[in-house]
Parts: C-alpha cells; sequence; structure tokens
C-alpha cells in the first residue's frame, strides 16, 4: 500500500485527477483566500483533496508513473497496478479502513461505500505550502482604540518651549550699557568759555585762531 500511496502523492502534485483504475478517483479542490468580517480574519487559498468512487476508469496516468518507476511495458505496468488495487480493496474490507501516506485514510462502511478523509498536511500543493490564516483589524478600528488609551491629563498640558542664548551675547551687552550708563554719569556739563587768544595762538595758525577767537568752544575733558 505505501508505493500506491507514493505514486498517487506524486501524480497530485502536478495533477487534479488521480485515478487509481477499479476503485475511485483523488480529485483536487481549489478555494480562493477568504475574509471572515466578524473575526477580522484571512484564510490563505487552499487546495483539498476529495475522492470521487465514480471515476474508475483507466486513464493511463497512474500506470504510466509505474511504466517510469520499474522501466517496463505499459502492459506489465497496468498489471503490477491492479494487483496493488486488489491487495488494497481487501485491505479495506477487512480492517475497515486504510491509511494513505500524505493524502488521507479511506473508510469503508457497512453500506457498502467508502468515505475518504483527507490530510491537511498540504504536501499535495506546494505552492501553498507554509500559508497560514492570520488577523487583521479595519483601519477604523485602529484609530477608535488609540484615541481610547490617551490619558486625558495629555490633552490638557501646556507645551513648553525652550529658547537658548548666548552667554558671551549677554555679557558684551551688559557691559556696553554699564559703559554708557558711566559715560552719562561721570561726563563734564558743556559751557560756553572763552577762548585766550594766547593759547590757541600758540597751537594754531593765525588765520585759524582769527576764526576761532570771534566764537566760543565746548571743552569737555576726555
Amino acid at each position: 500500500m505505501i508505493e500506491l500511496a507514493q505514486h498517487i502523492e506524486i501524480l497530485l502534485l502536478e495533477n487534479d485527477c488521480v485515478i487509481v483504475p477499479g476503485f475511485g478517483g483523488f480529485v483536487a479542490h481549489h478555494a480562493p483566500a477568504t475574509h471572515i468580517k466578524e473575526e477580522n480574519l484571512f484564510l490563505p487559498p487552499t487546495r483539498t483533496i476529495g475522492f470521487n468512487p465514480q471515476l474508475k476508469l483507466n486513464d493511463g496516468v497512474l500506470v504510466q508513473s509505474y511504466m517510469s518507476v520499474y522501466d517496463t511495458s505499459f502492459a506489465d505496468a497496468n498489471r503490477i497496478v491492479e494487483k496493488e488495487v486488489s491487495e488494497f480493496i481487501e485491505l479495506l474490507h477487512e480492517e475497515g479502513k486504510a491509511h494513505l501516506e500524505n493524502i488521507g485514510e479511506i473508510h469503508y462502511n457497512i453500506y457498502g461505500n467508502y468515505e475518504f478523509i483527507p490530510y491537511d498536511y498540504k504536501i499535495t500543493t506546494p505552492s501553498l505550502y507554509g500559508l497560514d490564516s492570520f488577523e487583521m483589524h479595519e483601519l477604523s478600528t485602529l484609530q477608535q482604540k488609540e484615541k481610547v488609551l490617551v490619558p486625558a491629563n495629555l490633552e490638557k498640558e501646556k507645551k513648553t518651549y525652550e529658547i537658548s542664548i548666548n552667554r558671551a551675547f549677554l555679557r558684551n551687552a551688559a557691559a556696553m550699557i554699564a559703559a554708557i550708563v558711566l559715560f552719562f554719569a561721570f561726563s563734564t556739563p558743556v559751557e560756553n568759555t572763552d577762548v585766550q587768544k594766547n593759547n590757541y595762538a600758540q597751537l594754531l595758525p593765525g588765520e585759524l585762531f582769527e576764526q576761532i577767537e570771534k566764537q566760543s568752544v565746548a571743552v569737555t575733558p576726555v
């Protein structure tokens, strides 16, 4: 039974239907990805294997698989297949069930019918191997949760701003203000004084002295 199961499993990798002559056919069913809105759940696409006891006609697919393995003719491979299928049916009638590795389990009930229970290994579908369901909430739902989680005191918190000032600039500005204050505090009041001719005559030319002589000058000690 192990060899028969291995041939069926390999053929199901590339075929959606594998018929076991005189017994029935294993058929693959494809289902697209689905979304369960109530649970926010996404289900991946699936490929399940079913069994149809009405498909008993030999289409040659299983026989050709035996031909390639045993390197024999179609007639010889067909006899090998018929022998293994006969042994498989006999096992079902004796024990009531038979196990097909990585495919499923077949039961023979009291009504003389076959019931097939597939295994959810997904080995017979490499393109879907490893895919699993996942949960994803809607964006509006996530935004509502964020608003609820924000504490009320954070919304009333006052914003504070920090302004940095260069200390050297402050020192220079303070020194300038102090110098201006001292300048006005200790400066000598401006007075009109008479200009003596002798003093200016010794320092200035004659023509300039005559012009300065006619007016007063403001003398401010430095």
